[in-house]
């Protein structure tokens, strides 16, 4: 779980303009695995960092092979992705997860206790089991002592009078095979903002940081 101080410095430069060493602002780590070509999981892992970051939030956005171990103890809020295999998590965001015992905190795992937890899935079609491997990944951090978040969206799934594709689970994007999509679809992007604010909002009264706003 090497870390890739680089590759967050460029990444923030594209989407967390303001959101670094905010004081009385929570932190929180995007983390995820992104496998395929238009690299899905990292366009979703984009709208939940942007999401954190307008809401105030000092961001780190880095792949699952990038964190390490200082990065979860430093955030007070965590979101984890990946793309659906088989109605679940890939085996790399497992890996991860399991590395949280064997690499950095032993088990049981209790130094993230009352962090905040959150998952997002990309997936080919619309019933590929986007809310299963996010449930998985709310397990783990269920395991682990955090608090998890789903989205904020309402019961029709609108927010502000839009379609935000999110739910209690957490933030999910649909990519069609041969669709030649390139890009979230306004829904997706919502859902994945949603979900990054969502994460700030209980992380600030979890934590304590509750001297946070979106930047000027």
């Amino acid at each position: 779980m090497a870390r890739a101080a680089l590759l967050w410095a460029l990444l923030c430069v594209v989407g967390c303009t303001g959101s670094m060493s905010r004081a009385g602002c929570p932190n929180v780590l995007v983390t995820y695995y992104s496998a395929s070509s238009a690299q899905w999981t990292a366009k979703l892992a984009n709208a939940v960092a942007a999401g954190a970051a307008g809401a105030g939030a000092n961001v780190r956005l880095l792949r699952t092979n990038e964190t390490a171990c200082d990065d979860l103890l430093w955030a007070d809020g965590i979101a984890l992705g990946s793309p659906v295999y088989w109605a679940t998590v890939s085996s790399q965001a497992k890996l991860f997860l399991e590395q949280l015992q064997t690499d950095c905190f032993g088990w049981p795992v209790t130094k993230l206790r009352n962090k905040v937890g959150a998952a997002f899935a990309t997936g080919g079609h619309p019933d590929s089991g986007k809310d299963a491997t996010m449930a998985a990944i709310q397990t783990a951090w269920r395991a682990m002592r955090m608090v998890t978040v789903g989205c904020d969206c309402d019961g029709d799934g609108v927010v502000g009078g839009t379609t935000c594709s999110c739910n209690p689970w957490g933030a999910a994007a649909t990519n069609p095979d041969g669709a030649n999509q390139t890009a979230l679809v306004p829904t997706e992007a919502l859902g994945g903002k949603t979900l990054g604010e969502r994460i700030v909002e209980v992380a600030a009264i979890m934590s304590n940081k509750r001297g946070c706003g979106a930047p000027e």
